[in-house]
């Protein structure tokens, strides 16, 4: 819960390197501890880490609605997304029935496939998050920049006066939603699936998918306000253009091309990121 009023309060590079880098780098700290230092014990901790996922994901998204600062909004939109990312530490404990005698080797293998599509999942999740996340609050420090505050209000007719800075917005907010074809929707398409394909190990993995879709649709009324207010309603007073710095113009740039690319990388990539996820678990 102190992510809202650290990044609001932050300033808005801090907060997209919040956002972008500490915070993945405490996912990966959290996939090394749980699927390789506490695997063994994981039946005494996968349960509580569902359900905390579940939570994650629902307080995020709901307490994302009422807010009127972007970064606010983002700060809470980052707690859900940071519950998606959670399921793949309840799924990939299944990497531990690999190596039960007592299943047959047809589920063993399937435990092994289901723990590295686990790892698959979060791990391009991890990937996308950070550059639309990244990229959101840099747009926000771009038109921070130009005297645009951070409020819902300021943000009319940001189509007109600031177009690439609200065109990169829309795309993120899309992918941050799960829309196809951007980076956002096959990262969690790889996430869910994941726990959907755990169902014969434990039927309970579905609540985890379910709540993953449910999480990502209700995600979309919040981020289609900022749309809405973008593209739809007219600027108050005079449109002028404005311009970025460069710098953020560039960076934005970049993590937009992160968010179209990823869907091209990861099924090029997807061999590659497959043999890390069973090296991981030493299969």
């Amino acid at each position: 819960m102190w992510a809202p009023d650290v990044y609001q309060g932050s300033p808005t590079t801090i907060s997209a390197f919040l956002a972008a880098g500490s915070k993945k780098v405490g996912i990966v700290a959290m996939f090394r501890v749980f699927l390789i230092g506490l695997l063994a014990v994981q039946i005494d901790w996968v349960a509580a880490l569902a359900i905390l996922a579940i939570a994650t994901q629902t307080v995020g998204n709901v307490l994302a609605i009422p807010q009127r600062s972007i970064k606010r909004m983002l700060a809470y939109s980052s707690i859900a997304q940071a519950g998606y990312i959670l399921i793949a530490l309840a799924v990939g404990a299944t990497a531990f029935l690999a190596n039960d005698p007592s299943l047959t080797q047809a589920e063993r293998d399937l435990a092994r496939v289901v723990a590295v599509a686990g790892i698959i999942g979060g791990a391009l999740h991890v990937l996308t998050h950070a550059a639309m996340k990244a990229g959101a609050f840099l747009v926000v420090a771009g038109t921070e920049s130009q005297g645009i505050p951070d409020d819902m209000d300021s943000y009319r007719g940001l189509g007109q006066r600031m177009p690439f800075m609200a065109f990169s917005m829309l795309i993120f907010l899309l992918s941050l939603a799960g829309i196809p074809p951007l980076g956002g929707f096959f990262s969690k398409f790889f996430l869910f699936s994941s726990a959907v394909s755990a169902m014969p190990l434990n039927p309970w993995y579905l609540a985890l998918a379910v709540s993953g879709v449910l999480n990502s649709a209700l995600s979309l009324y919040y981020y289609a306000r900022v749309i809405w207010y973008m593209y739809i309603l007219e600027p108050v007073g005079e449109a002028a253009k404005l311009r970025p710095p460069n710098s953020i113009t560039a960076a934005v740039f970049v993590a937009l091309a992160v968010v179209f690319l990823v869907t091209f990388l990861a099924f090029f990539f997807y061999d590659f990121l497959a043999a890390a996820a069973a090296g991981f678990f030493g299969f």
